[in-house]
């Protein structure tokens, strides 16, 4: 009988260790579950950095398009008149200035730096759609850029959510 309780006593001692290394494993999978969990949140807020960029991006490359494409038009209707013709100037807050064309087959642009020179209105009109072409590229990528961005975070929040609800 004394036997039966010595094995009795080491299978509980058993027992007691199985529970111990359940426990410490599970507490291994907790571990793991919260660090995949925190990685998840930090790529979503680092995704989201992002996606937030390209946007500022996307926002500066409509409105150079915007002005490119207004400066186009005025180009194409300033080359359609004549010598002495009366034109309104914006001039900003609703303000215009009365001017008359004085020469209709060149303008003056900027080559940078401060830098003004003459040059042929038909060469500046290719130029700028050279410009609009560029940029609506761009645009194009940087939409591309930005779906992509915003599947990547879908995707990661939906894994977010999972890690979340297995706790």
């Amino acid at each position: 009988m004394a036997q039966s309780s010595r094995t009795e006593i080491s299978h509980n001692k058993n027992d007691k260790d199985e529970t111990h290394n359940h426990q410490h494993h599970h507490d291994d999978n907790d571990d793991k579950k919260k660090e995949h969990l925190q990685e998840r949140l930090i790529e979503l807020e680092y995704m989201k950095a992002q996606a937030e960029e390209v946007q500022q991006q996307m926002k500066s490359i409509s409105e150079s398009l915007m002005e490119l494409k207004s400066a186009k038009a005025a180009l194409e209707s300033v080359s359609k008149l004549k010598t002495g013709d009366e034109i309104l100037v914006p001039a900003g807050g609703g303000i215009f200035i009365k001017a008359r064309i004085s020469e209709s087959e060149t303008v003056i642009s900027s080559v940078g730096a401060g830098v003004l020179v003459d040059k042929k209105t038909s060469e500046v009109i290719d130029t700028v759609d050279d410009q609009i072409e560029k940029l609506t590229e761009a645009a194009l990528q940087t939409q591309d850029l930005l779906q992509k961005i915003g599947t990547k975070l879908q995707s990661s929040a939906l894994d977010a959510r999972e890690l979340m609800r297995k706790k």
